[in-house]
């Protein structure tokens, strides 16, 4: 009974990696300066954000930032 159950999962599993595959998708934006928009394809629900910003130049005081790096995942409709 355990092989057929493995046999099940094996014979299973592309179809939850698939789709996963096929949805995913990678936008990089440069900075602009200006707003920039995406359009969510339909069927997607939700989209991961990875913004990451540039290290500060070195103030008065002579010492710059680092820089800083936000990643979520917000709900889209």
């Amino acid at each position: 009974m355990k092989k057929i159950d493995f046999i099940k999962r094996v014979l299973a599993l592309p179809f939850f990696i698939l789709p996963t595959l096929i949805w995913s998708q990678t936008e990089v934006y440069d900075y602009t300066g200006s707003v920039q928009t995406y359009v969510v394809p339909l069927g997607v629900g939700s989209i991961q954000i990875d913004a990451t910003g540039a290290a500060g130049g070195e103030g008065g005081d002579g010492i710059g930032g680092h820089g800083a790096q936000m990643i979520g995942t917000f709900s889209v409709t």
